[in-house]
C-alpha cells in the first residue's frame, strides 16, 4: 500500500479525534451541589421540665474504610446535634422539689456510614449497564436523659437504620447527593421514633404532653 493511500484514512482519523477533543475541552464543568444543614424547626420543641440541655456524643469517626461518614456533605453526627438543638428544649426552671438541677441530656452513641462494594457482572452486558456497586448503610443512636444532679432518672434511646445503593457510573457529585438524601431520610425516621419514645418513656417530665 503507498503512502498516498495511508495518508487519506490517518488524516480522517486525526480530524475525528480533534473534533473529540476540541469538544470535551468546550464541555461545562459540572456544577457543585449545595448541601444544607438538615433543620427540624418545622416539627416544633418538645419542651421539658429542666433547668439546662447538654448535647454530647461519644461516638468517634474512624476516618477509615468501610466507614465513610467524615466524606459525607452532611455527616449523621451533625444531624444528630441539629435535630437536638431544635426538637428539644427546656424551660429553664427544672421544678424539683428537693431543689436539685434538673438537666436534660442528648446522647449519641453511633453516627456512622458503612460502604460496601456490591457484585458486578462482567463483560459487554456489564459494560453496557449502570449497575448498583456500592451499597451504604447508615446507624444512628441517641438518647434523651432527664437527670437529677447527677442521677438519671428516665431514659428514651432509639436507633434507625437506612441503605441506599449507587451505580458505578455515578459522579462525585451524584455520589454526594445520595449521601445527603440517605442523611435526610435516616433522620426522618430517627425523629418519628424518638418522638415515640419520648411519649411512652420521658412523657412526665415534658411540658406539651
Amino acid at each position: 500500500m503507498s503512502l498516498a493511500r495511508l495518508a487519506h484514512p490517518l488524516r480522517a482519523f486525526a480530524l475525528v479525534l480533534a473534533g473529540v477533543l476540541a469538544l470535551a475541552a468546550c464541555t461545562t464543568p459540572e456544577p457543585v451541589p449545595e448541601f444544607k444543614d438538615l433543620r427540624f424547626t418545622n416539627k416544633g420543641a418538645i419542651t421539658f421540665r429542666a433547668d439546662e440541655k447538654v448535647i454530647l456524643s461519644d461516638f468517634e469517626p474512624s476516618f477509615q474504610t468501610p466507614f465513610v461518614e467524615h466524606l459525607m456533605p452532611l455527616p449523621p453526627e451533625r444531624a444528630l446535634r441539629t435535630w437536638a438543638e431544635d426538637r428539644l428544649a427546656v424551660t429553664g426552671t427544672g421544678g424539683a422539689a428537693d431543689g436539685s438541677l434538673r438537666t436534660l441530656r442528648f446522647v449519641i452513641r453511633d453516627a456512622s456510614v458503612r460502604e460496601e462494594r456490591l457484585e458486578t457482572e462482567e463483560g459487554i452486558r456489564g459494560f453496557l449497564t449502570d449497575q448498583q456497586a456500592w451499597k451504604y448503610t447508615a446507624h444512628v443512636v441517641a438518647e434523651v436523659q432527664v437527670l437529677s444532679d447527677r442521677d438519671v432518672l428516665a431514659t428514651a434511646s432509639t436507633e434507625a437504620y437506612r441503605s441506599k445503593t449507587l451505580g458505578e457510573k455515578a459522579s462525585l457529585n451524584e455520589r454526594e447527593e445520595m449521601w445527603y438524601a440517605l442523611v435526610t431520610a435516616l433522620m426522618q425516621d430517627f425523629d418519628a421514633a424518638m418522638a415515640q419514645n419520648i411519649r411512652t418513656h420521658l412523657n412526665d417530665f415534658t411540658v406539651n404532653r
